[in-house]
């Protein structure tokens, strides 16, 4: 036996090209190319994170060599009527769009099939991952940048067994992927790319020609310092934890009706209704909350889809863990990050990223901070714009790599 494994030793580097080959060709072939073109799919379904993936849409979209269709699903908690995002951009940059009640997905004989995200249990049966892996390439792109050691929610097997092709946007998911894979028995071969995220590539090229006219400080007059606090969905530890609770009384004392103050309360789309339906929060209050903001004439709650431009007009932003971190990190402005201390599931990435970020754990901290960022003590400043510059280089150009991978397989 064990010379059998000596003998097989020198040949597995053979072995695995051969594979890879194979799976590649098989890849390839899984549908033939429509008309000369490689069709891509989008799953679009959930609007406030088509922004995410919008620039890939675009950057295949004006390749030749490929046919871009976005096919809109009822996201079924959006109650929402009328045109969606997706039908807009759609029009707006000559791609093809389909419904799901209209067409079956299969009928659109895809060579690829895009998920933003990990979540088939929102999806119709007959286009969750299982079954759409069975006669198109399937690929997972996650909306969120990996910021959280968060891989059995953002990349649970249950969903990434299916995927064929995963492109990581930082080293933490490309090596819980990689690692996930060596534990699965009979499967395909699927591949993994580290390249860096879509959407980061993007901003990182048009945030100096971004339109202010979206900016949701663009309603408030006063001359003081422009802050943005953007608390997390979910109280839930495990899950990364809000601070919404903990400093909300705070935080309307400092700054609702303080001239010194514009203030955006920007909590994520699905927070409110996620704190009245695990029972912490009242409709009645939630509409206190939000009736303190719109009736203050310093204050304002943005819940728009597009809030880049926010970012780059703002001064300061004050925030629980998010993936718009990652975002906010390209205006190069100063940040005041709320600790979580009961269970910090920060990956390596973001404890790298807090090196350049004011770090607090109390009202008081978040105070302090403030008060040396508005006298013009930002003494983080030089190091984080050098970090920030760094960061920036590993993102331009990942629309572009992840076109070319795509294409390679053709």
């Amino acid at each position: 036996m064990r010379l059998l494994q000596l003998i097989k030793m020198p040949l597995r580097p053979v072995k695995k090209v051969f594979l890879d080959f194979r799976a590649k060709y098989n890849l390839s072939k899984k549908k033939e190319k429509v008309n000369g073109k490689i069709k891509v799919v989008f799953i679009c379904q959930c609007q406030h994170i088509w922004n995410k993936l919008r620039y890939l849409a675009k950057t295949l979209s004006e390749d030749s060599n490929f046919e871009v269709v976005l096919y809109i699903v009822k996201d079924p908690l959006d109650d929402s009527n009328g045109e969606t995002i997706f039908e807009n951009y759609a029009k707006e940059h000559g791609i093809k769009y389909y419904f799901y009640e209209d067409v079956k997905l299969k009928d659109l004989n895809p060579l690829y099939v895009i998920y933003p995200r990990p979540y088939d249990v929102w999806l119709n049966e007959d286009i969750r991952s299982n079954v759409v892996c069975s006669y198109a390439n399937t690929v997972y792109i996650p909306y969120g940048y990996s910021l959280m050691e968060l891989g059995k929610v953002n990349l649970n097997s249950s969903f990434t067994r299916n995927i064929k092709i995963f492109f990581a946007d930082m080293g933490y998911a490309y090596d819980y992927f990689k690692r996930q894979h060596k534990k699965q028995i009979k499967r395909e071969i699927q591949f993994a790319y580290n390249l860096g995220h879509p959407y980061l590539d993007e901003l990182g090229q048009i945030k100096e020609n971004c339109c202010q006219e979206k900016s949701a400080f663009l309603s408030l007059k006063n001359q003081g310092l422009n802050v943005i606090w953007t608390p997390r969905w979910t109280v839930k530890d495990k899950l990364g934890g809000s601070n919404f609770f903990r400093y909300i009384d705070g935080m309307f004392e400092e700054f609702i009706d303080n001239k010194e103050y514009n203030f955006v309360f920007r909590p994520h789309p699905y927070a409110f209704d996620n704190y009245v339906k695990e029972g912490l929060m009242t409709e009645g209050e939630k509409e206190g909350y939000l009736s303190k903001i719109n009736t203050s004439k310093n204050s304002v709650y943005d819940f728009a889809d597009d809030y880049f431009a926010t970012f780059l007009d703002s001064n300061l932003l004050i925030t629980d863990i998010s993936s718009i971190i990652a975002e906010y990190l390209l205006t190069k402005k100063p940040v005041i990050f709320c600790h979580n201390e009961k269970n910090e599931i920060l990956n390596y990435k973001m404890k790298e990223i807090l090196t350049v970020f004011y770090n607090a754990y109390s009202m008081e901290d978040i105070r302090s901070f403030i008060e040396q960022i508005k006298s013009g003590n930002d003494y983080l400043k030089e190091e984080r714009e050098k970090f920030v510059d760094k960061f920036l280089q590993e993102q331009i150009g990942t629309a572009e790599r992840i076109k070319n991978v795509l294409k390679d397989f053709c």
